[in-house]
Parts: C-alpha cells; structure tokens; sequence
C-alpha cells in the first residue's frame, strides 16, 4: 500500500513542477486540461497499477481528470518517445522506470529521446529493497547463484537472459 508521506510528496513534487513552467507566467492554474499519465506497460503491470492508484488521489486533489494510458512496447521506449516529444507543459507525465531511463539507453543510444535532456524527474514513487536476511547483496548475485545451482545440477553450463518476460526495467543478466 503507498503511505500518505508518499502520496504527500508527489502531489508537492508535481506541483512545483507546474509552478516552474512557462505556465505559471500565465493566470491559469495547472492543470488546465486532464493529464495524461503514460504507464510504460500493458494493463496489470507495476507501472499501470500504481499510476491507477495515484490517478483517482491526484484528481481529487487537482480538480482535474488524471487519465491512464498503456503504452507497452520496447521495455518503454514507446512511451518514453511519445513523452518526449509531448508539449513540456506538465500535463503529459510518465511513470519512468530503470529500463526506459537508463537500461534502454545505455544499451542503445539511438532511441530517440535524452533521458537526460528530455524528462524532468519529479519523484521517486517505488524502491525495491533486495532482502537483508539473504546472503547476496544484489539481484544479480542472486541469479548468479541460482545459475552455478542449476549447471551443479544438470552438469551443463547455458546462457541465461534472466527478468520477467524479457522485461528489461526488472533485471538485467547475462550469466555464462
């Protein structure tokens, strides 16, 4: 469940980004249309679930629709062009992730948009803390295990591409 702190933060994080656009130099308030939250995933998934969880909290307290929409495809290179080329005005915002942000763009540079010059991050709404009572410290060493397990087991030693379904914005290895 997202805490109050947490929704606290990103309503305050949001509205000091309207308040330093080129739309506060005018008399109106933002947001002056709905606002389009772009979940890099398809319907269910992690992005999706929390932009639908903030959607119904964000238009209560802006006075305005916060309408979801889907854009899945390419691990969030999709929606991340689509974002980036949409008006600056705050009233397209992404549910970024470590895959579309970071991931993507270290392995591709020609992906059409600057995570860097192209996005203003508001807020980080999720943190996924690896367990403290298990002997690896990172999900990687953690396939790393698994994997040396499973060649102890089988006696052969395969490549692994490990993440949920092929989902670059979970995990990221390449275990020999």
């Amino acid at each position: 469940m997202i805490s109050a702190a947490k929704i606290a933060t990103a309503l305050a994080c949001v509205v000091s980004l309207a308040s330093s656009s080129p739309v506060s130099a005018q008399d109106d308030v933002w947001p002056m249309r709905p606002v389009r939250l772009v979940a890099p995933s398809g319907p269910g998934g992690n992005p999706d679930v929390l932009a639908r969880l903030l959607a119904d909290k964000f238009g209560a307290a802006f006075g305005r629709p916060f309408v979801v929409e889907n854009m899945p495809g390419a691990g969030g290179v999709v929606a991340a062009n689509m974002v980036a080329k949409a008006a600056p005005d705050g009233h397209v915002l992404m549910f970024g992730d470590s895959g579309s942000l970071a991931i993507n763009p270290a392995l591709n540079p020609s992906l059409g948009y600057d995570p860097i010059k192209d996005f203003t991050p508001i807020t980080a709404l999720v943190t996924l803390p690896t367990n403290p009572g298990h002997p690896s410290r990172c999900s990687s060493e953690i396939a790393c295990r698994v994997h040396r397990a499973r060649e102890v087991a089988t006696g052969r030693d395969e490549i692994w591409i490990c993440g949920r379904r092929f989902d670059p914005s979970s995990h990221v290895c390449d275990l020999r």
